[in-house]
């Protein structure tokens, strides 16, 4: 991106990054599908949706999450080629609050495989206090 003309990304190589991460939203989508298929319950803050009276389903953070990733990418393609830096970083900040969301979605809705860390002493017992 420094050594571009006018620090504006070529178009062509703006749109190969960009379907790299479209590539990687498709993927994530395709695992968090499978995970979601084995998952039996989900614990969910309802704070946001308690007007609505429902938590929502582990698939759904996690798949409004991807389309907001999704979006945010295409607005993020059309900022860095646009030639208007203006548009750049509120397109950047929207990339990083939507990988941060699905980071989220993916922690609440207990995605992650179990930890492995063989190699890390055992915790220190809970101290007794008062």
């Amino acid at each position: 991106m420094l050594k571009a003309d006018n620090g504006q990304l070529p178009t062509d190589q703006a749109q190969k990054l960009v379907t790299a991460v479209r590539d990687a939203i498709a993927k994530a989508s395709a695992a968090a599908h499978t995970v979601l298929a084995t998952t039996t319950t989900v614990a969910v803050p309802v704070t946001k949706f308690a007007a609505v009276g429902k938590a929502p389903a582990a698939k759904d953070l996690k798949g409004d999450a991807l389309a907001a990733l999704q979006k945010a990418t295409d607005t993020l393609l059309a900022a860095i080629t646009s030639g208007d830096a203006s548009k750049v970083v509120p397109a950047v900040t929207g990339m990083v609050t939507g990988l941060v969301n699905y980071l989220a979605a993916t922690l609440l809705a207990g995605g992650l495989p179990a930890a492995n860390l063989p190699g890390l002493p055992g915790l220190p017992l809970p101290l007794r206090v008062g």
